[in-house]
């Protein structure tokens, strides 16, 4: 049995790998084929899914209040949805591109937190308007109370986070030059693979307490994991558990370090 279960890990790990190298894949791929145009294509299919599931609750509100409810409100910030999704889009893309408008990476980023937040949270309260549900009412006023309070936040970590790319870039090129006196040959090489490459978020194996996610945050801000950890738990009592439901969500969605032991 024991054996079973390592194997099975083996086989996760390989699919994991198999996936990541995909992804590296597909994503050189749309940015060579695509272009400055790829982020258009990304928002348009980001708008036509939207779309579809706001006349999905559309058809289903003729017999349910609720889902007409949301669809109409949907429906009155759709131009919004939509400048969201090119910003969105083109934010990453330029990121990736051009170092310098990573600073303004992070303001885009707590901005569209900031709206999308604000859309969920008007999205449960028409439900708990509807089902008369006392509690989720007093939930939803609560949480209108944390969303610059939040949007701050994820403001502050997305700067960390730039600063820290930025000092690993100025270590990179510390490098390629002490490389460059020694070997002249292949200097380009090495400076493409430089600009060209971008600092990858993964949970961490080797410094986690479950999942590996505020672990993993840490390591790419080059922070002290105990930080992470206590401003995680200063939001758990400030947002009444909320921040759980998002660290399960970081758990699915973030892959783990390839390198570290799982």
């Amino acid at each position: 049995m024991e054996n079973f279960g390592k194997e099975v890990e083996q086989i996760g790990k390989r699919i994991e790998a198999s996936f990541e190298k995909k992804g590296k894949q597909v994503d050189t791929w749309y940015d060579t084929t695509f272009g400055v145009f790829g982020p258009v294509l990304s928002a348009l299919i980001a708008f036509i899914v939207l779309f579809i599931v706001i006349n999905i609750f559309s058809f289903f509100g003729r017999t349910r209040p609720w889902m007409l409810e949301i669809s109409t409100f949907l429906e009155s910030l759709i131009i919004i949805f939509l400048v969201l999704f090119f910003l969105s889009s083109y934010s990453n893309y330029f990121s990736k591109k051009f170092q310098p408008f990573r600073f303004f990476s992070p303001i885009i980023g707590a901005i569209v937190f900031m709206v999308w937040f604000w859309v969920g949270i008007n999205i449960l309260a028409i439900v708990a308007y509807q089902f008369d549900l006392q509690l989720i009412q007093t939930f939803t006023d609560f949480f209108e109370v944390l969303i610059f309070p939040l949007a701050l936040l994820i403001l502050l970590i997305g700067y960390l986070g730039v600063i820290t790319s930025m000092k690993q870039d100025d270590k990179d090129q510390r490098k390629i030059n002490e490389h460059a006196k020694r070997e002249p040959e292949g200097l380009d090489t090495q400076r493409t693979e430089s600009h060209e490459s971008y600092k990858r978020l993964y949970r961490s194996g080797k410094d986690r307490l479950l999942g590996g996610v505020l672990g993993g945050l840490a390591e790419y801000l080059n922070v002290d994991p105990t930080i992470i950890r206590i401003l995680y738990v200063l939001l758990l009592f400030a947002s009444i558990g909320f921040i759980v439901l998002a660290y399960f969500v970081g758990w699915i969605i973030i892959p783990r370090n390839p390198v570290h032991q799982w």
